[in-house]
């Protein structure tokens, strides 16, 4: 079932991906819902519901215990849980290759990553949640009171070095995450800007962006490079990183150029030369279907016209409606119009010089109702998004950028849906479980009224957390998640749009090793227990029912074992920052992955293994100068079985990775 899901996702994703990309900004700034004095008046939201976090209330004295915070080490990543409350604390360093510290390095902390891109469209990113950092002299940063949120990404950008990220990072633990980025010199990007007759073009407007394969430029990304092209037309870009990336160029009095496919791997000099035309106008108005002019529509303008280079550019509607290109070469274009509460609409095949082309525009359809306590009474402050149900499945999967914070007198909400077809609303409102409405099927243009969410109270997960001896442990960490989660790529690159209705919430074991875990919406549930001092495990299957509590009783960790070595490399020399991973082969509860990186002599340690079959290997360190597929090779070279049982110490496993 699982790799059926999978795949009708990535059918989605590819077959859907226009309509994600083109519609879906409209539902992230509808207004909907009422405020005090009856005027619509929503602000929409992107969180994760973790509920009790660090909360130990057990039995009926409902008393809340926290417990000495300890530290958590899973792979190079060091966590020491802290105590009430929801905020985490991420904390690093930032070194050069050599290993010396890199100050004044620019810091970003975000929950947009490349994989999201896939779900999000160009353009269409709200960075108003980043936050940034600049490192001090020993190369460290700080961001405190993280929202909880378990996708996070870190970007480092500084002008001597290629820009790096690490992701993803999980902060729902209300924990001190600490990680370490190593900067180098990345690559060089440089070429000239010409026009059709030879002509240098100086003073045109070049940027480097990276890109999401099959998706585009992300337009708002921290790792964007821009520069203007010298008098002789030449532009150059330093330090850029590994991965596909695109090039865009503009000049007054010339047609935009962009082109899609510049890769960089390793430290080798790109060179791209561009030649522009000359430009041509192109104009027209966007409008409703009463033919009312859209103020504040973004038209885009698509031309591929040749397999190396193309124009891709966009231009913002008057009050009045109206649009102008100033800057597209001859040829043939897609127009395609966006604006809120509409649904996306496209014109194929315009000719570069047209004038007067109108795109017309349907109203997207809305769904409102209202959102009721257990006792019938309007819930005040909720939040509200759309699920869908999959076919085939009784599973529902949520629809991006549809969820909105609620505040309202008389529970009222309204969301605009980015398509017509069968949905589910569901509400979120303080310690009631994540409720759903009757799926409903909504029509083109069509305005659903009455579709109402009752909340509810949920089930209980509780339980005692014990060591092999039978001795209680304080401070573990308790989360629930999907029931199918495996923490692989996949996984994580669908990010809240994973198949499921699983509640996210996590606790913290009291010094009699208790926990309990309210408000989850009934489903199977995966328990994941993780400690510092001890190898993590997790339970799979976990039954919640409504208003039921659910007792995992006791659950038992392993003290884990420790595995060890080192990587050398073809001459036998030590490999700094080489990675070695540790995957448990097979496993119904939950499959385990460890990975870590050598130090200076090129030695690791991996500790708290749990008891199982493993496959370790290792790879070597990701530089400029690496041909882009020698990782992937290096892993399958050096890939070999592991036994590890009880708490044993593994040493000698060390690994020598050939040219």
């Amino acid at each position: 079932m699982r790799a059926f899901i999978a795949l009708l996702i990535i059918f989605l994703v590819a077959g859907g991906a226009y309509m994600f990309m083109g519609q879906s900004p409209t539902n992230q700034d509808d207004p909907g819902g009422l405020n005090p004095e009856g005027q619509e008046n929503t602000t929409p939201v992107d969180t994760e519901d973790v509920g009790e976090a660090n909360l130990a209330d057990i039995g009926t004295t409902n008393e809340r215990t926290t417990t000495k915070p300890d530290p958590v080490e899973t792979g190079s990543t060091t966590i020491t849980t802290k105590g009430e409350g929801q905020s985490g604390e991420i904390v690093g360093h930032v070194i050069n290759g050599d290993g010396r510290p890199i100050e004044g390095a620019k810091i970003t902390l975000t929950r947009f990553d490349s994989a999201a891109f896939f779900f999000q469209g160009p353009g269409e990113v709200d960075r108003s949640t980043d936050r940034t950092s600049k490192t001090n002299a020993q190369g460290k940063f700080a961001f405190k009171d993280v929202e909880s949120f378990d996708m996070y990404t870190l970007i480092a950008t500084h002008p001597g070095y290629a820009p790096v990220k690490l992701s993803p990072l999980d902060t729902t633990s209300g924990a001190v995450i600490e990680q370490k980025l190593v900067m180098t010199g990345g690559s060089r990007v440089y070429g000239a800007i010409l026009d059709t007759q030879g002509n240098q073009v100086g003073g045109a407007t070049v940027t480097l962006t990276p890109s999401a394969v099959g998706a585009g430029m992300q337009e708002d990304s921290p790792t964007k490079h821009e520069t203007v092209s010298a008098d002789d037309g030449t532009y150059e870009f330093p330090h850029c990183s590994e991965g596909p990336h695109v090039l865009s160029v503009s000049a007054d009095g010339y047609g935009q150029v962009t082109i899609p496919n510049v890769s960089i791997s390793g430290e080798a000099d790109v060179e791209r030369n561009v030649e522009m035309q000359a430009a041509q106008l192109l104009g027209g108005m966007v409008v409703d279907r009463e033919g009312s002019p859209i103020k504040s529509a973004k038209v885009e303008a698509f031309s591929m016209t040749n397999r190396a280079s193309r124009t891709q550019t966009q231009v913002m509607t008057n009050a009045e409606g109206e649009y102008m290109f100033e800057d597209v070469p001859g040829g043939s274009y897609t127009l395609r119009a966006t604006a809120k509460g509409y649904k996306t609409a496209t014109k194929p095949r315009i000719n570069a010089g047209e004038m007067g082309v109108t795109i017309e525009l349907t109203p997207l359809p809305t769904v409102s109702g209202r959102v009721f306590d257990d006792n019938g009474q309007p819930a005040r402050n909720f939040s509200v998004n759309l699920r869908q149900p999959m076919r085939g499945s009784d599973l529902t999967m949520s629809v991006a950028k549809t969820r909105k914070r609620i505040k309202s007198n008389d529970g009222t909400y309204k969301i605009t849906v980015p398509m017509a077809g069968n949905y589910i609303v569901e509400a979120q409102a303080g310690s009631f479980a994540p409720s759903l409405s009757n799926s409903f099927n909504i029509a083109e243009g069509q305005n659903l009224v009455g579709i109402d969410v009752n909340l509810k109270g949920g089930g209980t997960i509780k339980g005692r957390v014990i060591d092999t001896n039978g001795k209680p442990i304080a401070g573990a960490i308790i989360k629930t998640d999907n029931n199918d989660w495996t923490g692989g790529g996949f996984d994580m690159s669908l990010g809240e749009m994973f198949p499921g209705i699983s509640t996210k919430k996590s606790a913290k074991s009291n010094a009699d090793g208790e926990f309990i875990l309210r408000g989850l919406h009934p489903t199977k549930y995966l328990v994941q227990i993780s400690h510092a001092k001890f190898a993590k495990t997790a339970m799979r299957n976990v039954i919640v029912s409504e208003g039921v509590e659910t007792n995992i009783k006791d659950a038992r960790l392993e003290t884990g074992s420790t595995v060890s070595g080192t990587v050398r490399g073809p001459n036998g020399a030590a490999l700094s920052a080489a990675t070695v991973n540790l995957h448990l082969e097979t496993s119904t509860e939950f499959p385990l992955t460890y990975s870590v990186r050598t130090n200076k002599d090129g030695a690791y340690e991996i500790k708290t293994v749990r008891s199982g079959t493993y496959w370790i290997s290792a790879q070597r360190p990701s530089t400029g100068g690496n041909n882009p597929f020698a990782g992937a090779a290096d892993l399958q070279a050096t890939r070999r079985r592991i036994q590890v049982s009880g708490d044993g110490a593994y040493q000698g496993q060390d690994f020598e990775i050939q040219d």
